[in-house]
């Protein structure tokens, strides 16, 4: 309730000083029309830093030239008033402007915030088996842990389907998401998927394993998608250390 009286409050300044601006003509009434409507623009493509610096720098300068105008014009001093008014006038309409953008900024910034921290949370990707990139990153660490104490390998197969077009890429990696999950050992090994790769980790096998899962997973893509050559490429690693999972952007090992 007090954010939304604030943002109203905000609203209602600038609209207020916008108005006042456009009707009363003060001297530069034109010229503030300007640097008000420009300064908005700017300040709605600056970073939050640089918003500030930005607004005391029209402010200051503005009154700076208000100042020399007065000295050159001695016999204008009678509209010293006016001159006041309308560098206050500048002032709150670029004061207000600048902290409801910041506030408008700032709420897209904590939504996106939010919006990583719940997938984060979330396990798995939209209902499916699929596990998020975070989860998978953090079940691997244990893996990988559990793999050195025990003396076992750990393998990942990469599926990078990059090179297909856009428009058949969501279908596409939907059917290879499944398939991966149907080849895998359940609950054993683990599959993510990022938005133009499948990762699969196989827990305790070789490199003879990890063959046979691929042919399997790749024997399964050509009986479902009649694939004869596939249009994207097929990777195979051995994974030594928690490091080599770093390539995962929204993940954080």
């Amino acid at each position: 309730m007090e954010k939304n009286l604030k943002s109203c409050g905000l609203l209602l300044l600038v609209l207020t000083s916008g108005w006042t601006i456009l009707v009363f003509q003060f001297p530069f009434s034109r010229e503030i029309a300007v640097a008000s409507a420009v300064s908005i623009v700017i300040l709605c493509l600056i970073h939050d830093r640089y918003s500030f610096f930005y607004t005391a720098s029209v402010i200051v300068s503005f009154g700076a030239y208000l100042i020399v105008f007065m000295f050159r014009n001695p016999s204008l001093q009678a509209w010293e008033l006016y001159y006041i008014t309308s560098h206050l006038l500048l002032t709150v309409f670029i004061v207000s402007s600048w902290i409801m953008i910041s506030y408008i900024k700032n709420l897209g910034y904590e939504t996106e915030r939010m919006k990583r921290e719940l997938d984060n949370m979330r396990k798995t990707q939209h209902g499916t088996d699929v596990l998020t990139p975070a989860e998978f990153a953090s079940q691997a660490v244990y893996i990988l842990k559990a793999a050195e104490r025990n003396r076992k390998e750990t393998w990942l197969l990469t599926i990078d389907i990059g090179t297909v077009g856009k428009r058949m890429r969501n279908s596409l990696l939907t059917a290879l998401k499944q398939a991966a999950t149907e080849t895998i050992r359940e609950k054993y090994d683990l599959v993510t998927s990022t938005e133009d790769k499948i990762f699969i980790l196989l827990k305790d096998t070789d490199g003879t394993g990890a063959e046979c899962v691929l042919r399997r997973y790749q024997d399964k893509m050509r009986g479902e998608l009649n694939f004869v050559n596939f249009p994207f490429e097929f990777q195979k690693e051995q994974v030594f250390h928690v490091q080599q999972l770093r390539r995962f952007g929204e993940a954080t090992v």
